[in-house]
């Protein structure tokens, strides 16, 4: 383990120029993509919907590609040698179960199966001059899944590793395993506090995202029902998709996360029911010291209190939809 621990901290952190021009160029394509959206829904598509949900749309555009533009500015520009050293971290943790295989591919069907009724249902009631603007969102969103994909493989990974550590802190009173077990817990507290740096905002954006594709989804449906509108019910069922989509990636994050998080957190207590060595003092003073936790940028931990965010997000929106409407 110790070459492996070691083999963690011989990172390459040099980021070429080109790499950075290649990280600009995406950004600014990205950003031109979001424009002509924006601009060809303002002629072609918002005139045929209500006010509000012309702007929820626009809003749920913004955050979508937002998250995707801080992503690439963050991961390979700003926090690009905390990136090389996550990368470098993963190589040698890198563990796929049959779980997780299964997991990509359901996601990715899932994808499949909502963007083609978003095809099918949106274009039939809006036609395609209005709706082609549509597939730069479904570009995004198809991103987004992959980045929530990414950060619970980062998370699953260091909580097995987390839980391998506990069980060889467990099994051995010898003082080059602890040590060992010292550099290990170091590095997966560093990896924690890079995901942190690196993803903390895209992570925060994600609950708002969240939230405002469920009350604008919510909001459809009633206007279906109440408006006397060019909709149709599959386009209903197209919104009940996309919630579900959203809800999925959100959920299967916050949770790994979580996990994460918690198996962290036995690192403490399990340094004080062993025996009180030297070297164990050390090793609870280091746990101490870095408290490892996957955060957002206001400090708090990703877990599953952030669907109380997202449910207090959800009445925000219901109230300012209630105010435009009224």
């Amino acid at each position: 383990m110790s070459n492996k621990t070691l083999a963690f901290l011989k990172i390459n952190q040099s980021s070429p120029i080109c790499h950075k021009i290649s990280s600009v160029s995406t950004i600014l394509a990205m950003l031109a993509l979001y424009l002509w959206d924006i601009v060809g829904k303002i002629n072609e598509t918002y005139p045929k919907l209500e006010l509000t949900s012309g702007i929820m749309d626009a809003m749920g555009d913004a955050l979508v590609v937002g998250i995707s533009v801080i992503n690439t500015l963050s991961a390979n520009i700003l926090n690009r040698k905390q990136q090389l050293s996550i990368n470098a971290s993963v190589k040698k943790i890198d563990i796929q179960t049959n779980r997780s295989k299964l997991l990509h591919v359901s996601v990715h069907c899932v994808v499949c199966l909502t963007f083609s009724w978003d095809i099918f249902s949106r274009n039939r009631s809006l036609g395609w001059a209005a709706y082609k603007y549509n597939l730069v969102p479904l570009f995004f969103l198809y991103k987004f899944q992959l980045f929530a994909l990414q950060i619970h493989n980062l998370a699953t990974k260091i909580e097995r590793r987390f839980n391998i550590l506990h069980r060889e802190m467990a099994q051995t009173c010898d003082v080059d395993q602890i040590t060992n077990c010292m550099k290990t817990h170091y590095v997966l507290s560093k990896l924690m506090e890079n995901i942190s740096t690196i993803y903390g905002w895209q992570i925060l954006l994600m609950y708002k995202m969240l939230a405002l594709y469920i009350v604008g989804g919510l909001y459809f449906i009633h206007l279906l029902k109440s408006s006397g509108l060019n909709f149709h019910v599959a386009e209903a069922i197209c919104y009940l998709l996309w919630n579900k989509f959203l809800i999925v990636g959100c959920v299967v994050l916050v949770f790994s996360c979580d996990r994460a998080n918690q198996e962290a957190e036995k690192t403490p207590q399990l340094c004080r029911n062993l025996k009180k060595t030297k070297i164990m003092k050390q090793f609870l003073k280091q746990v101490d010291h870095l408290a490892p936790t996957i955060r957002l940028p206001q400090g708090s931990p990703v877990d599953r209190r952030a669907f109380f965010d997202i449910i207090s997000d959800i009445i925000n929106y219901v109230v300012i939809v209630l105010q435009f409407d009224g």
